[in-house]
C-alpha cells in the first residue's frame, strides 16, 4: 500500500497540499497536524524580503533574518510572537506591502489568517499581533530601508519614515545562517 501523497493532490477533507522543506505535504487550508518549526525555519531562511528588491551589493535579506532581528527589539515577554509574527510566510510566501493592499479578497486574508493562527496557537501566543510586535515589525522595516533596500529609489516609504530605525546596521546572513540563528533564538526563547 502507497502511503505517499502527490504534491498539489486535493485531500477530501483538507484541500490541496504543498510541499515543505522537511519533504512533507502541508495543507494550508487545515494547517495544524503539518506545522513544523525546522520547516518554518528553513522556509523563511529562503525567503528574500521585498521581493528580492534590495541594493546591487546585498545578495540576499531572509524574513528569518527580519524576524529574529525584530525578537530582539520587543520589550520582555513578546520575543517569541516577535520571532514568529511572519511564520505563515514560510507557507505562503511573503507579499509585499502593496501587494498585500490590493490583494486583500477573502480567499488569500481568510488563508493568512488559517495559517496564523495554527502557528500562533500551536507555540501559545496571542491570537493577533501585538501592538508592541508591530512596532518593532515597523522599525525593522524602517531599519531595511536605511540599509538593504537601493539607495536611488524613487518610492516613499510613507508612515514608516516615522520610526526610529534600530542603531545597529544589518549585515544580510546567508540562508544557513538565518535558518540556524532563527532556530537558536527559538531554542533560547
Amino acid at each position: 500500500m502507497n502511503t505517499e501523497t502527490t504534491i498539489g493532490e486535493r485531500h477530501p477533507d483538507r484541500g490541496y497540499n504543498q510541499m515543505t522543506a522537511s519533504g512533507k505535504p502541508f495543507y494550508a487550508q487545515d494547517p495544524t497536524p503539518d506545522i513544523r518549526l525546522d520547516d518554518i525555519a528553513a522556509q523563511l531562511a529562503r525567503i528574500c524580503r521585498y521581493g528580492g528588491a534590495l541594493r546591487d551589493d546585498i545578495d540576499h535579506y531572509s524574513v528569518a533574518q527580519h524576524c529574529v532581528l525584530c525578537s530582539y527589539h520587543v520589550p520582555e515577554g513578546f520575543e517569541l510572537e516577535a520571532l514568529f509574527h511572519d511564520a505563515h510566510e514560510a507557507y505562503l510566501g511573503d507579499i509585499i506591502r502593496p501587494l498585500k493592499i490590493l490583494q486583500r479578497d477573502e480567499t488569500s486574508a481568510v488563508l493568512e489568517r488559517t495559517v496564523d493562527l495554527a502557528i500562533r496557537n500551536m507555540l501559545g501566543l496571542p491570537t493577533h499581533m501585538s501592538p508592541e510586535v508591530k512596532e518593532a515589525d515597523n522599525r525593522a522595516a524602517r531599519t531595511e530601508y536605511r540599509d538593504v533596500l537601493p539607495r536611488n529609489r524613487g518610492t516613499d516609504f510613507g508612515r514608516l519614515m516615522d520610526f526610529e530605525p534600530f542603531p545597529e546596521i544589518i549585515i544580510p546572513w546567508s540562508s544557513r545562517t538565518a535558518r540556524e540563528r532563527f532556530m537558536d533564538r527559538y531554542y533560547e526563547l
